[in-house]
């Protein structure tokens, strides 16, 4: 019986993540009350989304998404549009590229939109901008070369972008910028003392006067829960490199409402707006495409070895 079981979740069962979204309040605390309910904007048998980034613009608000079509094995970037009845858009894709692109990162600065996605397999770090937004987008400026650098996360001074955190993949060491917008460059400062190294879960926070890092915990599974880290290092002090920080809190499925987290098992990304906060549910699942997809896969590399 164990062995069919087995057969079964190798062709059928299939990692996806669902976004999740709620307007919040003013002065919503961090993290959220427990039971807390969101919409869902479940994944397909077609496609998933995960990391959200939520931005408001011209009074709309767009969600921001990695979008990962089964078929092609490889992440873009997409958003959808949440309507006047509080629901969601149709999906649609912005950015794609020949390698895989993901966390979505926007913020505006003067009139322009800008976004810093994940592109580690380019070995750069870049800079996007819109010149038709939401739909349209151009690559600006490559501001880092050199490893596979994710996850870019920015510590906001009154909406701008001060300091940038990312990791490399590779070595998980991190690398802290000061952001120069007016040159459109990353400033590498000195190496940091943060206690806790893993990968950004989304933009750092603000609650009074303290800062907050977003981090997924990734100790036991790949992104099971959501870590809060306080900084204890004013934000004047950042750029002398002497960051500090210490554990404040955490956020994972449990802490969701009955109805949010059936079918989920796992919370790696949360982010907030003035108005709106966003989450991706992790779930694993019956994906009818799965077998078809590897039989294709199967196909596709007879071929290419009898026709070499």
């Amino acid at each position: 019986m164990m062995k069919y079981i087995q057969y079964f979740s190798k062709f059928f069962l299939e990692d996806s993540y669902s976004i999740a979204y709620r307007r919040i309040a003013d002065s919503e605390p961090i993290p959220p009350h427990q039971g807390t309910s969101y919409s869902l904007i479940p994944h397909t048998q077609f496609a998933w989304w995960a990391d959200p980034f939520v931005l408001e613009h011209n009074g709309q608000v767009y969600i921001f998404v990695e979008l990962y079509r089964r078929f092609h094995g490889k992440g873009t970037i997409a958003y959808f549009k949440i309507q006047d009845n509080g629901k969601a858009s149709h999906i649609k894709e912005v950015i794609k590229e020949p390698f895989h692109m993901s966390f979505p990162n926007l913020f505006k600065f003067k009139d322009d939109v800008y976004m810093i996605p994940e592109t580690g397999k380019s070995g750069q770090i870049r800079l996007y901008r819109a010149i038709n937004f939401p739909d349209q987008w151009v690559l600006d400026k490559v501001l880092f070369n050199g490893g596979d650098i994710v996850d870019t996360a920015f510590i906001f001074d009154n909406g701008i972008p001060k300091y940038a955190i990312a990791m490399d993949f590779e070595s998980k060491a991190f690398h802290f910028f000061m952001v120069d917008l007016e040159r459109k460059e990353l400033l590498k400062l000195p190496n940091n003392k943060m206690l806790f190294k893993e990968r950004n879960g989304g933009n750092c926070l603000q609650e009074g006067d303290i800062f907050i890092r977003v981090l997924q915990d990734c100790s036991n599974d790949y992104g099971e829960r959501i870590l809060f880290y306080k900084f204890t290092t004013p934000i004047d002090d950042l750029c002398k490199g002497t960051i500090r920080d210490e554990y404040s809190s955490q956020f994972s499925i449990k802490e969701l409402s009955k109805a949010t987290r059936k079918n989920y098992t796992r919370v790696h990304t949360f982010n907030r707006s003035q108005h709106y906060e966003v989450i991706d549910l992790f779930s694993n699942g019956i994906i009818l495409l799965k077998p078809i997809r590897k039989t294709y896969s199967i196909i596709k590399k007879i071929f290419k070895v009898l026709f070499k």
